[in-house]
């Protein structure tokens, strides 16, 4: 019996191994426009894309300072409805304009609440999209 439940270990040890690396390459050949918020929303890390692509530094998005690059037009409207989704545990989608300078970017942001075992969320993990096809 001893011998038999060391190679089901081994099996399933493989199998994450398997699984972890799977994931690894998926996030490498995605890691467009990634970011990373913790159980209140707040960010916490951005990708080099997601930098790019919005137009802040990770510092300047740490928190909610990425609302700073948020067209004001859409500001509110955008506050609202993430504010409503963190309450709410729910997933995040929305269109947006952010500034760069002068330019104006139209953007899609996708979240997903990350939940432990107990259905707790721990975290956000989302991707930002530029629709503005630039």
């Amino acid at each position: 019996c001893f011998p038999v439940t060391i190679r089901r270990v081994d099996a399933i040890e493989r199998k994450v191994n398997i699984f972890e690396g799977k994931n690894r390459i998926i996030i490498e050949l995605e890691n467009k426009g990634l970011f990373e918020t913790d159980e209140h929303g707040r960010y916490i890390w951005v990708s080099d894309d997601w930098m790019k692509i919005f137009g802040q530094t990770s510092i300047d998005a740490y928190g909610n300072g990425w609302l700073a690059g948020v067209n004001s037009g859409d500001r509110d409207r955008i506050t609202h409805e993430w504010e409503s989704a963190i309450g709410q545990k729910r997933q995040f989608y929305m269109r947006f304009r952010v500034m760069e300078g002068s330019k104006t970017k139209e953007i899609e942001c996708v979240a997903f609440p990350v939940k432990d075992g107990n259905d707790n969320v721990i975290c956000y993990m989302g991707k930002i999209f530029n629709a503005s096809g630039d």
